[in-house]
């Protein structure tokens, strides 16, 4: 392939954590990209914004791991380039803070492809931030020293000068320095700072996990110690750490550091996701449904171009929402034709979506499940009426039936796919057997019996752990397979199940 026929790839500076951190252009790059390639420091929450079809790599690696190779990561991102891919080199904080992202780019351009760099907010500024820390103050600082603690600090040919990083009056920052942070502290009272300097260290900086301490030179490393803070952690050095008595300003939330587990499909996980981390839980994402549409649907397409026939359509999910309007557009029409049909939508969040294409749901059931819809259904006259059903490849015939009984003329037609994503696969048990997870979330039927599937059947490695339940329908699917259901929502949402799960957190 000749140059010209070359994809693009741009280092995107993921930010340092929080994932409302990254940049409107970074977003705008992750949502073109074909390929990302995304290491350990790159929040994976911020994979929402990838488009259905994008090839997902992951290259991380632990501080005492070997991870993968830089070479292979070169490889990989080139090959994809000179495929016609655009490829998204997705780099913890900002690519060129510690983030090699000089010597990437050097081999791109040395391979003659074109790229483009995307700064990020760099946990130097972001975690002392976030701790009420600004590093540079009025009075106690002028100037900042960001420095690399990665390296022995005792070694004879050091590439850092510690006598001269002692006698700096302003902050010095040092990243990836914790472990060796005993060494840090001794080599710099060795050449002349004051013992009592302050120092904080602050855990996971932006994110709701944070975790700080503080104290000075002399005590920092035996504190960070005791505290069992690890990697990743940025150590602060001078005056300005005690601001934070001040202006501590970042308040974590009644969740807290609990783990919960979110099963919902990539795009669909953010709002769940978003909510618990508001309120400062960790939420970890196993994506255990994806939606696939069907591209060619000739039902579909010929009751859509005579939707002036039916008098209801009937919205059961949002997939399905999704699933008409896509074809919709396809058809090269929009909205204005469902002028004259009345539209039910089986919840707020069905009812929400609609509203994105212009559409008021006419009839929303006083409880959000489909049993509810039917006997709604059952007490309206809708005898010779025609109806339109669509519906997912899985979904139940209750509906269907009811309403043919009632006497209605039912067109029940698959629009999208549920399946089982292939990524996730290999993650799913290991996501659950090391995430330390305080509960696990289910917000469909679905999501229960293909989390089974992902663990090949072994549905003991979440027995015993918290569940919670997005409603009654989901809670029998649970019980079924022989788990316990420890809360369900009362309203069969989204905020429902937030509001169930903190209610179960917050009993004394």
């Amino acid at each position: 392939m000749n140059a010209e026929h070359f994809g693009k790839i741009i280092l995107v500076g993921a930010g340092p954590g929080d994932p409302g951190l990254l940049t409107l252009k970074g977003q705008k790059a992750l949502a073109s990209a074909d390929l990302i390639v995304y290491d350990r420091l790159a929040n994976s929450d911020l994979l929402i914004h990838a488009k259905k079809n994008a090839e997902l790599l992951y290259v991380g690696k632990e501080p005492t791991a070997s991870g993968d190779s830089q070479l292979s990561i070169n490889q990989a991102m080139i090959q994809a380039a000179k495929s016609g891919k655009n490829v998204v080199r997705l780099k913890g904080g900002d690519p060129f803070v510690f983030g090699r992202g000089g010597e990437e780019l050097q081999v791109i351009f040395e391979s003659g492809i074109n790229a483009e760099v995307i700064p990020g907010i760099t946990s130097a500024i972001a975690a002392p931030a976030y701790t009420g820390i600004p590093v540079t103050h009025r009075g106690l600082a002028t100037s900042f020293t960001v420095v690399s603690g990665s390296e022995e600090a005792n070694k004879k040919e050091s590439a850092l000068d510690w006598e001269k990083l002692a006698g700096i009056p302003g902050t010095l920052v040092l990243l990836m320095g914790l472990r060796k942070i005993k060494q840090i502290t001794e080599q710099l009272v060795t050449y002349g700072k004051p013992s009592d300097t302050p120092v904080s260290v602050t855990q996971w900086g932006t994110l709701d996990k944070q975790m700080a301490i503080f104290g000075d030179l002399s005590n920092i490393a035996e504190k960070v110690k005791k505290s069992g803070i690890s990697s990743p952690a940025v150590i602060v050095v001078g005056p300005v750490v005690e601001m934070a008595k001040k202006i501590s300003w970042y308040k974590q939330g009644p969740l807290q550091g609990k783990n919960i587990l979110v099963t919902r499909s990539r795009n669909q996980a953010s709002l769940l996701s978003q909510s618990l981390n508001e309120l400062g839980a960790n939420a970890l994402e196993l994506a255990t449904i994806e939606v696939e549409e069907i591209s060619k649907n000739k039902q579909l397409e010929s009751s859509l171009e005579n939707i002036g026939s039916y008098s209801w359509i009937i919205f059961t999910s949002a997939n399905t929402v999704d699933s008409v309007f896509n074809f919709v557009h396809k058809l090269k029409m929009d909205s204005r034709i469902f002028k004259g049909v009345n539209v039910a939508a089986i919840g707020p969040s069905t009812a929400s979506r609609l509203r994105n294409y212009g559409i008021n749901a006419d009839f929303i059931p006083t409880i959000f499940t489909v049993d509810s819809m039917a006997q709604a259904f059952k007490k309206m006259n809708i005898k010779n009426l025609r109806i339109l059903l669509p519906q997912s490849d899985i979904a139940p015939n209750a509906l269907r039936n009811s309403l043919v009984e009632s006497g209605a003329m039912v067109d029940s037609i698959v629009t999208y796919k549920t399946i089982i994503p292939k990524e996730e696969r290999v993650s799913a048990s290991t996501i659950i057997t090391s995430g330390n997870l305080d509960m696990v979330t289910f917000t469909s039927s679905s999501t229960v019996t293909n989390l089974k599937a992902m663990l090949d059947g072994n549905l003991a490695l979440i027995k015993g752990m918290k569940i919670a339940s997005i409603g009654p329908v989901t809670s029998q699917t649970i019980r079924e397979l022989g788990l316990e259901v420890t809360v369900e929502a009362k309203e069969s949402t989204i905020p429902g199940l937030v509001s169930a799960i903190l209610n179960n957190f917050s009993r004394k």
